[in-house]
């Protein structure tokens, strides 16, 4: 035993006191790899039901959300509040998307862009690698304490985020997609969010009745990019970019097939779309913007190409010349 009143009793005191600190300060505190894994893997696997605000293109959408795991799978149901009515129902076989106003229903296998996607399939190392991870503030989201966790990119292909993370569930409560000099792009902020012990089946089923409904069922019209004469590959990406489907599909009220080819740095992606053209004139190319979201399209070798991304517009339209009709893909940076 030492006397506290000693030089060495202080000096060990104050080590032990330094010691207790700081490991309450690392179970309070988590760094933000810690707080993103927690909170992807909470937006998976915890059942909740909520709603939140979605602000994009100078809009603002209303959306319930009500999210179940069961047996290791996702089901999910999005009620948009306000506007043009329509429900999506997500599993992970695919997406069905109800329009009530246009008494249609339409069916697609794993569609890209959905809402809420992004928060449960990160990969935190391989975010590290292209983004900054930092710890930011404190706030109250929701009735909740929140922790904020800024995203920035390493470079200008792909934008930055804020996330604020439940810091009791590690639920998502709100999202800020930010451009490279913090411009707001794109918003979600839930206004409430419950955790439940369990889903009911009921509550993931359309309340609206669909008989005598037309019918586009997507998911059976797009096969692995097999069998062709010829293949398609972008021949620059963004640094860490990486294939996560490559396919061809028949789409509504477009003639002909269109190849896909899906690219994502774990966060960011870009879609690229192929579709065979005889009257195009070669090279040209075209910008569209709609919130964050750009798209490039250019003719290549008899096709049109189009990039499709919620990047900057300058990626979209570097990864557009870079495509190219060949059975090898290489990457410059």
């Amino acid at each position: 035993m030492f006397r506290t009143g000693s030089s060495l009793g202080r000096i060990l005191l104050a080590a032990l006191l330094a010691a207790c600190a700081q490991a309450v300060a690392a179970d309070s505190d988590p760094g933000p790899q810690s707080i993103i894994a927690h909170m992807a893997e909470a937006t998976r696997t915890l059942n909740y039901e909520g709603t939140f605000v979605y602000s994009h293109e100078n809009r603002l959408e209303t959306v319930r959300v009500i999210h179940a795991f069961q047996s290791g799978r996702v089901r999910e149901r999005l009620i948009h509040l306000n506007g043009t009515p329509r429900e999506v129902l997500r599993d992970e076989s695919g997406v069905t998307c109800i329009y009530p106003d246009a008494r249609s229903v339409v069916v697609e296998r794993n569609p890209p862009g959905e809402i809420l996607q992004p928060a449960q399939d990160m990969d935190v190392e391989r975010l590290a690698r292209h983004y900054r991870l930092s710890l930011g503030a404190r706030a109250r989201i929701a009735g909740r304490d929140a922790q904020e966790v800024a995203i920035d990119p390493r470079d200008g292909y792909r934008y930055g985020y804020r996330l604020w993370v439940d810091r009791d569930s590690g639920l998502l409560l709100r999202s800020d997609l930010v451009d490279r000099g913090g411009e707001l792009l794109e918003q979600i902020l839930f206004v409430t969010l419950e955790v439940r012990d369990e889903i009911p089946d009921s509550a993931l089923e359309p309340t609206i009745g669909v008989k005598g409904w037309s019918w586009f069922d997507e998911s059976g019209r797009s096969s692995p990019e097999q069998g062709l004469d010829e293949g398609w590959s972008a021949h620059w990406l963004p640094p860490g970019f990486e294939p996560t489907t490559r396919s061809v599909r028949r789409l509504q009220r477009v003639p002909g097939p269109v190849r896909y080819l899906g690219f994502s740095d774990g966060l960011a992606s870009v879609s690229v779309y192929i579709q065979e053209q005889s009257m195009v004139t070669e090279g040209g190319g075209s910008v569209a913007s709609l919130g964050a979201a750009h798209a490039f399209s250019v003719a290549v070798e008899g096709h049109q190409v189009t990039v499709v991304g919620e990047v900057p517009a300058e990626t979209v339209e570097r990864v557009a010349n870079s495509v190219r009709r060949t059975a090898t893909e290489s990457r410059d940076d």
